[in-house]
């Protein structure tokens, strides 16, 4: 996951998801979705490279829900 700055004035697909944001705004994206979009700079420069990490998962004794904890591990 990457966490960048959107600049939906520069995007040139009218449809887009950006459209609905201001230019500079801060936003965490997938690896997939940068990389589409960073080819015709709607998406300025990325701030942090990032993957969530599973640390535990266990399942409640009461309600039988899985309890899953995560932690965000920096690539750059």
């Amino acid at each position: 996951m990457f966490k960048v700055k959107l600049m939906p004035s520069k995007c040139p697909n009218a449809s887009s998801w950006i459209k609905q944001y201001k230019d500079g705004d801060i936003k965490a994206v997938s690896d997939s979705q940068y990389k589409n979009h960073s080819r015709h700079g709607c998406m300025g420069l990325w701030l942090e490279h990032y993957r969530i990490v599973t640390i535990s998962k266990k399942k409640c004794p009461k309600c039988g829900q899985y309890i899953i904890k995560r932690k965000k591990e920096r690539i750059w």
